[in-house]
């Protein structure tokens, strides 16, 4: 049986696909909040294209991530939207040996390929943006593995 979250999910994603967005900056910049936190920075291109780049950190490793993204509107609303893409990140893990899965205590460097997932709000008289997502992430360098639960909260300072 279906959550009331995967319905509520399943409903905004349909209602995104059929819309299209337009958003209210150029570049934004903030925090990320979740198992891996950091910083974000976030630019837009033409139409609902953007790219958004994440500096953060997580098991003792320090990691930059790059994404392309393609956004929607929601309830017709240019400000509330949907986002999905695909991209990229390297780190560079410190190689703790608390960490069961990492049985090297040097530093490795490791790669990966990262989805993502969310909904975003760019507020109207103050110049913010929050989101929330889900950014799955697959490693194949340094220890390969298939990571689901990189969720996150972003608030984010619009510059221009």
């Amino acid at each position: 049986m279906m959550s009331r979250y995967t319905i509520l999910f399943l409903l905004l994603f349909g209602i995104a696909i059929s819309s299209n967005a337009q958003n209210d900056y150029k570049n934004a910049i903030g925090v990320r909040v979740g198992p891996s936190s950091g910083m974000t920075y976030k630019t837009t291109f033409r139409n609902n294209k953007s790219a958004e780049f994440l500096l953060t950190t997580r098991w003792g490793a320090l990691m930059g991530t790059g994404l392309f993204e393609i956004s929607q509107d929601i309830f017709g609303i240019n400000r509330f939207n949907f986002y999905y893409g695909l991209g990229g990140h390297v780190g560079l893990w410190n190689g703790e040996k608390d960490q069961a899965w990492f049985d090297s205590e040097d530093t490795e460097m490791m790669a990966g390929v990262d989805g993502i997932i969310g909904v975003g709000f760019t507020f109207k008289k103050i110049p913010f943006e929050i989101s929330l997502d889900w950014k799955p992430v697959f490693n194949i360098a340094a220890y390969t593995d298939f990571w689901v639960d990189e969720g996150a909260f972003s608030l984010r300072y619009i510059i221009n």
